[in-house]
This record gives structure tokens, sequence and C-alpha cells, in this order.
């Protein structure tokens, strides 16, 4: 149902906050396992916030990389993390770090 009233919120293009309505929609479809849904609605999140909001910014990279963990898709994954690490060193987590070292285990590095 909240993923209903969402899509209905950020199909109105004058809303300015929408692009957390779309952060909102990808956690919901984490939560729901739907991964690829989950990126995309993240991907099209970090479109919409402006890149002075890094704190949130670093957040959507993150659980985008989370997603793609989940997924089994460890290039990718390390690609999301280690973007994380030249961008945003300052805000890396511990769990990111431990699932970026996980994902180069995965592929045998």
């Amino acid at each position: 149902e909240a993923l209903t009233i969402y899509t209905q919120i950020v199909k109105n293009k004058q809303y300015p906050f929408s692009g957390r309505f779309r952060v909102n929609m990808g956690n919901i479809y984490f939560k729901q396992e739907k991964w690829t849904n989950a990126i995309k609605m993240y991907r099209m999140a970090l479109d919409q916030i402006p890149n002075n909001v890094q704190t949130i910014r670093f957040k959507i990279m993150r659980n985008i990389g989370h997603s793609f963990f989940k997924m089994h898709q460890f290039t990718n994954a390390i690609d999301s993390y280690e973007q994380l690490l030249v961008q945003e060193a300052e805000h890396l987590d511990f769990m990111t770090g431990v699932n970026l070292m996980l994902c180069y285990y995965a592929l045998g590095d």
C-alpha cells in the first residue's frame, strides 16, 4: 500500500522531495528482497538528491552495494563499495567494509 502512495507522489514532478520517497520505496523493495527494484529506486533517488546532501547520498550508494551483495553480484557490489571509499571515506561504516572484504573473498581475491 505504501508503494502505491509513494508512486503517486513521485509522479508529481512539482513535488520537491520525491527523491526521498524513492529512497523509501527502495527500502521497501529491499525488505521484500526485490533487489533489482530496490537498486532502480535508489539510482533514481540519487539523480534527484542534491550533491550537497552527502550523508543521504552515501547511504543510498551503500544500499545499492548491499543490494548487489544480496544478489551475489559481487563485482557490482565491489564497484559500489569502492566508489564509496574513494568519495566518502569519512562516512564509511563497519558493515560496508566487511561486505567489501566478503565480496573479494567470494571472488577469490
